[in-house]
């Protein structure tokens, strides 16, 4: 799956990746804040929005962004077969 600088609406011009919680190999929970994307005078959250695995990561914090650029790879993963791997 492709995590995607998202599009706000009335801006223009490029973004900033200002955060990044996750590395390469995390697994991650649906809903979970995977970066913050600064747009000028907005702070964006990206949340994963499935379970899955940080497959790859093409930019770092301080890197230059635009609207819709992926940015991260996941490989989505089941709820059972997270729910089994917890255990």
């Amino acid at each position: 799956m492709d995590i995607k600088v998202p599009e706000l609406k009335g801006v223009m011009g490029k973004a900033t990746i200002s955060a990044i919680y996750v590395n390469e190999g995390d697994t991650v929970v649906r809903d979970q804040t995977l970066f913050d994307v600064d747009f000028d005078k907005v702070v964006l959250e990206v949340v994963a929005a499935s379970a899955g695995v940080v497959h790859s990561f093409s930019a770092k914090q301080g890197d230059l962004a635009i609207s819709d650029q992926v940015v991260m790879q996941l490989r989505e993963i089941a709820v059972a077969e997270q729910t089994t791997s917890e255990q």
